[in-house]
């Protein structure tokens, strides 16, 4: 079975509504799976690289990042 990865709900995900624009699980983590292009994009994590640590899953303040 694969280890869980951490995903982005982009229903969810509202990047204006996180300090100056910059999502802060992108900020925490620590692999650099998470990235955010620019401020008030969305982030999306690159594929297969998450080791599903969890640690961006309580910061995001939206609720919008979670492991499956």
């Amino acid at each position: 079975m694969a280890l869980p990865q951490a995903w982005v709900d982009y229903q969810l995900c509202k990047p204006e509504r996180c300090a100056d624009g910059i999502c802060p699980a992108v900020k925490i983590c620590k692999r650099k799976i998470l990235l955010q292009d620019a401020p008030y994009e969305a982030p999306y994590r690159l594929s297969e690289m998450c080791t599903g640590c969890g640690e961006c899953v309580p910061i995001c303040p939206l609720g919008a990042i979670y492991l499956r």
